[in-house]
C-alpha cells in the first residue's frame, strides 16, 4: 500500500505504507493524521510517478504531458511563451511547497522521535 498526495489531481508525493528508515513505526504515527486525509491510497503495483496526473472517474495515473521546450519538423527549438512558462512555474511552485509541507512534517516527527529517545536514556 502507498499513500499518494494530489495538488489538482497531480501526484506530489509518493508515500510507501512501509519505511525501510522506519520499519517498526506505522505510517499513522510517522504523518500527520490530517496529512495522510489529503492522501488517496493504491496498492503497491500500481505504477505512479511524481507529476503523474491522476483521474478520479477511472482511479487512474497517467504521465503528464511535456510542457517544456518542443521541437519544430525542422528540430530547432522554439522557446516556450511567456503563458507556458508561468504555468510551468506555478506547478513547480505548488510541488516545491508540497515537497516542503511533507519535510517540515517528516523533521517535526523526526524531533519528537530525538526527544522520546532522548527522555528514555536520561531517564535511567
Amino acid at each position: 500500500m502507498k499513500y499518494i498526495y494530489l495538488i489538482d489531481n497531480t501526484v506530489h508525493e509518493i508515500i510507501p505504507d512501509f519505511d525501510l528508515a522506519f520499519p517498526d513505526i506505522p505510517i499513522e504515527q510517522r504523518f500527520s493524521s490530517e496529512f495522510l486525509a489529503q492522501c488517496i491510497t493504491v496498492s503497491d503495483d500500481v505504477e505512479v510517478k511524481q507529476n503523474y496526473i491522476y483521474n478520479p472517474d477511472a482511479g487512474t495515473f497517467t504521465a503528464p504531458e511535456d510542457i517544456g521546450w518542443q521541437e519544430t519538423e525542422e528540430t530547432e527549438p522554439t522557446e516556450p511563451t511567456k503563458e507556458e512558462r508561468l504555468l510551468a512555474l506555478e506547478k513547480e511552485n505548488e510541488l516545491l511547497k508540497a515537497q516542503v509541507k511533507a519535510q517540515s512534517e517528516r523533521n517535526d516527527f523526526m524531533e519528537d522521535c530525538i526527544a522520546e529517545i532522548s527522555m528514555q536514556v536520561y531517564a535511567q
